[in-house]
C-alpha cells in the first residue's frame, strides 16, 4: 500500500469547543476512487510525525477521518484547493499540536472497500497537467444542513421584538388622535 506525504497540518473546529487535526494531501486517481468507494470515510495510519498521531507498531487502532477538497473545509477563507488541488482529511481525534519532527505520511484503509496495493502508472502524454480527472465536487454529508437551533431562537427573538415595536408605535400613533 502506498503512503501519501502529508503536505500540511491545521486545527479545525466545528463547534468552537473541540479542535480536531486536519491533514492535507495531494490526491491521485487511485485515492479519489478509493475515497468515493468508501463514501469519503477512511481510516488513517500516520507515521513520521514524532507525535502521538503516529501509528504504534502492532496496534490495530487507526484514526478515522473524513475526506473533502480543501476548498470545502474550512469554508471561511480563500479557495486553497484552486491553487494547490490538495484534499483534506479531518481526523476524528483531539488536536494535540503541530508535528515537531516532520509533516509525516499517511496510509489509508477503507471502511467498505480496500485501497489497491500498487498505484497504476500514468500513461505518458505531451501534457504535464497535474489536475485530477474528476469534475464534480465532493460533498461530505453534514449532520444538519439547515439552521442551528441557536440561530432559530435568535431570529425568533428578533422577530418578536420587531412586532412589539410595531405594536407600540401603532398604539402610540392612534392614542395621539
Amino acid at each position: 500500500m502506498s503512503a501519501y506525504k502529508i503536505k500540511r497540518w491545521d486545527a479545525v473546529t466545528g463547534n468552537n469547543v473541540l479542535k480536531r487535526p486536519m491533514i492535507y494531501i495531494k490526491p491521485d486517481e487511485t485515492f479519489l476512487s478509493f475515497a468515493r468507494a468508501n463514501k469519503f470515510a477512511v481510516l488513517c495510519e500516520i507515521s513520521g510525525t514524532g507525535m502521538n498521531y503516529d501509528h504504534k507498531p502492532g496496534s490495530p487502532v487507526k484514526i478515522p477521518g473524513i475526506v473533502s477538497r480543501s476548498a470545502m473545509v474550512p469554508n471561511c477563507r480563500p479557495n486553497y484547493y484552486a491553487e494547490t488541488e490538495y484534499y483534506v482529511v479531518t481526523l476524528l481525534a483531539p488536536w494535540i499540536g503541530y508535528p515537531h519532527k516532520s509533516m509525516g505520511s499517511v496510509k489509508f484503509f477503507g471502511l467498505e472497500a480496500g485501497m489497491p496495493t500498487q498505484v497504476p502508472k500514468k500513461k505518458e502524454s505531451g501534457k504535464s497537467s497535474h489536475k485530477p480527472k474528476h469534475s464534480r465536487p465532493i460533498r461530505v454529508a453534514t449532520k444538519d444542513a439547515g439552521m442551528s437551533k441557536k440561530n432559530k431562537i435568535i431570529i425568533g427573538a428578533v422577530v418578536i421584538i420587531l412586532l412589539l415595536l410595531i405594536a407600540v408605535t401603532l398604539l402610540y400613533v392612534y392614542s395621539q388622535r
